[in-house]
């Protein structure tokens, strides 16, 4: 049997949502923040972006964060420290990458790993973290700056909102993207060194935080920001001359093909007014309540204001299921955008993000001779984003565009940027705190009349373009364009339309050398796997030490850093408390506590149960109860030793961290509820067609004997013929210390 594919950080939502709130209590959280170095010119930066963590606990720590990047960067690199040593990592299949980390765990050696979920969304972890040591992982991005106001916009995410992922099921992977959010300040920070070397006319400015500007180099203010939000920072260029400009380069080893960015920078040729068909399409779901909802209205009501009497308009509006302001597109004349301005103010934000249904009501066919174009106003926190980008690239009629606004403080761009090129169209980004009346008439500028229309690129030189639908080129921004060319070079060929005719640019391609131009290029256009040393989601970056660095006998934590609400936005409008209370769990001590059920009862003479008999309703779905409240409600004011025996004797569900041959790796994280490990006499593994299976438990491998405390982690190591490829069949484990005290620890599995 291959290896499962969820063998991975196991999270577990509280809601549709896909998150819940964590109290801090007080604790100090291992993430103590990062620093951003930042190259840029030319469109183009390379990232540094290096992260510190720090153990202040006296056991070995395994931390686990989602780091949010740029969906339009590339990771090309990624490394740790740890004291005096810097650990190169590498990139591997996404499931190799796994088995890799895991047994180094086991090992006592030091690892890291970067595993991409979404464009924009990593998870990180860094495992055997020693005691009093701190760790720096280092990634390396190669990102294309977006074109804002006349000049190039460096935007780099800091925090990951909460994203609705629906009825159970309809995300595969809805473990990896669940967000837990902290009730309070996490206390990591945020620096900055930015340097432009473009010809600029103008100073650096930002949107979103205050910075320090010095000729061409900008830092935040001293002490960092906090990851509450995106880090923007804008500068304005001298005019791009119209044309096209061709950047090359080829990796040093794998295909013999060449990679390049193509920048066309349209002619200004003046177009005949064309009727306009505008969609705007809008996000009123929870967590688009407050500040958030009143910058998208602001925005709508910008682009309702921009149309002619000859332009036809509909609003549509999505939470739980889409509604539209008229049954009908109408004509919009002075009375008809007075009523839409009206009615897009009187709007309220509330319940699920059901995006695909308000999509597929926004791409119904409108007139064949207008410009048919659908603004989508949203925060995009949504975790079926693949749902959303096939629905536009199957719904989208001929002729039609689909542009992307995103608002607030923590952006899916993973989704945003897809469904624009998707769509043939751009996205804009706006924060709460910028001028929605400014960025909606760039919008407005940009596509009201498209200078140069169905794109076509050919010659001999041509492998493929990466893009799926080549954009339009618009009024007052450059275009790129992805290509993939043959090494030997050639000629390449740009078609369009123009309001004046066909518009047409030749180049000649040179001859590209492996190795030769920036890795930067390679990087953004390839993306594709581990020949050019780039994260995706079927690679991932792993980085491990030479040496132990820990015991891996005694007992660890697990960590799982929590993101700080984005600002902006509250606890309410993100799903995270009802008027109940909602749901908060200790962060440190406590995050993922093994689930007791009220029909499991203890084994022994009082419940005793044959190793064979499966559970009384294995998927019960009633929630899991408090462990400390388990053990009151059973065992009332028992001795500590015996509360613990007992609480052991109960059924536990463990991960399952690494199935591989003849080795199966468990973890155990022990609840409110501590227990005392003793290395068994007895080792029962039983399928699930009720068979017992060989096995034997590695006790260099297992975690010591001992009291194992709330919040600890307990390794259980077991080898058998096949164990490992098979463990899928295993239905229950049994572990039997049959000692004068004994132990019995009765285990179900589920996948890591």
């Amino acid at each position: 049997m291959p290896a499962h594919p969820a063998l991975a950080p196991a999270h577990s939502p509280s809601h549709p949502q896909g998150s819940r709130l964590v109290s801090l209590d007080g604790q100090v959280l291992p993430f103590l923040g990062g620093h951003l170095a930042v190259d840029a010119a030319g469109g183009l930066a390379r990232i540094v972006l290096r992260q510190r963590f720090s153990n202040p606990t006296a056991q070995a720590l395994r931390v686990v964060y989602q780091v949010p990047l740029p969906a339009d960067a590339a990771v090309s690199g990624f490394n740790f420290e740890l004291g005096e040593e810097r650990i190169m990592g590498e990139v591997d299949r996404r499931a190799a990458a796994r088995e890799r980390f895991e047994e180094a765990l086991v090992e006592g050696r030091t690892a890291a790993l970067l595993e991409q979920e979404r464009e924009d969304l990593f998870t990180q972890e860094v495992g055997n973290l020693p005691p009093g040591q701190e760790v720096v992982c280092e990634l390396v991005l190669d990102q294309r700056l977006s074109w804002e106001h006349g000049g190039w916009a460096f935007r780099f995410p800091t925090v990951v909102g909460p994203r609705y992922l629906g009825q159970e099921g309809r995300v595969p992977d809805a473990g990896r993207v669940a967000v837990e959010v902290a009730e309070g300040d996490p206390g990591a920070r945020m620096t900055l060194a930015l340097v432009v070397r473009d010809e600029r006319t103008g100073v650096l400015t930002s949107p979103s935080h205050a910075l320090s500007v010095d000729r061409g180099r900008a830092t935040l203010a001293e002490g960092g920001a906090a990851l509450d939000r995106d880090l923007v920072v804008r500068w304005a260029v001298a005019s791009l001359a119209p044309g096209a400009r061709l950047d090359l380069a080829r990796a040093a080893e794998g295909p013999a093909e060449a990679s390049g960015l193509l920048t066309l920078v349209p002619p200004q040729v003046p177009g005949p007014v064309v009727p306009r068909d505008l969609v705007v399409l809008l996000d009123t779901s929870g967590s688009m309540h407050g500040r958030p909802l009143q910058q998208a209205v602001a925005v709508a009501c910008a682009l309702v204001d921009s149309l002619l009497p000859q332009d036809q308009l509909q609003l549509v509006e999505f939470s739980t299921r889409p509604r539209a302001w008229r049954e009908q597109p109408v004509a919009a004349t002075p009375a008809a955008r007075a009523e839409a301005v009206a009615w897009l103010r009187a709007l309220q934000a509330g319940g699920g993000t059901e995006m695909r249904a308000g999509i597929e009501a926004a791409l119904a066919r409108l007139r064949g001779e207008a410009q048919r174009q659908v603004v989508l106003v949203t925060d995009g926190l949504i975790g079926f984003e693949q749902e959303i980008v096939r629905a536009v690239r199957e719904g989208l009629p001929r002729g039609s565009r689909v542009h992307t606004v995103g608002i607030g403080s923590s952006v899916n761009r993973g989704l945003l940027t897809p469904v624009a090129r998707a769509g043939g169209g751009i996205e804009r980004v706006i924060g709460l705190d910028e001028d929605a009346q400014r960025a909606a008439a760039e919008l407005v500028a940009a596509t009201a009349a498209p200078l140069v229309v169905d794109l076509e690129l050919s010659g001999s030189a041509l492998v493929e373009v990466v893009h799926h639908r080549p954009p339009d080129l618009l009024a007052d921004r450059p275009s790129r364009l992805g290509l993939r060319l043959r090494a030997e070079g050639g000629e390449l060929v740009v078609r369009g339309q123009t309001a004046a005719g066909p518009w047409e640019q030749r180049l000649s391609v040179p001859a590209t050398a492996p190795g030769q131009g920036s890795g930067a290029v390679v990087t953004l256009v390839e993306a594709l796997g581990i020949q050019y040393q780039v994260a995706t989601r079927r690679t991932s970056w792993l980085a491990v030490s030479q040496a132990r660095t820990v015991d891996p006998g005694k007992p660890t934590r697990r960590v799982r850093v929590p993101q700080a609400v984005p600002y902006g936005a509250s606890v309410e409008g993100l799903g995270l408390r009802q008027a109940s209370g909602g749901v908060v769990v200790a962060c440190l001590a406590d995050m993922s506590p093994p689930r007791f059920r009220k029909d499991w009862a203890p084994s022994g003479p009082a419940g005793s149960r044959s190793l064979g008999q499966k559970l009384a309703n294995p998927r019960d779905p009633s929630p899991a109860r408090e462990p400390s409240r388990v053990v009151a409600d059973h065992f009332g004011a028992a001795d500590a030793e015996e509360r613990a025996r007992e609480v052991a004797e109960r059924w536990h569900e463990v991960r399952v961290v690494l199935a591989r041959g003849d080795r199966l790796v468990l973890e155990l994280e022990v609840g409110a509820a501590e227990l005392i490990w003793r290395r068994p006499r007895l080792l029962a593994v039983t399928g699930r067609d009720g068979r017992e299976l060989r096995a034997h438990l590695d006790l260099a491998a297992s975690t010591d004997g001992g009291w194992i405390r709330s919040g600890q982690v307990l390794r259980i190591v077991l080898e058998g013929p096949d164990l490992g490829r098979d463990w899928a069949r295993i239905e229950e484990v049994l572990l039997d210390a049959d000692s004068e005290h004994s132990l019995r620890l009765h285990l179900r599995l589920v996948a890591g």
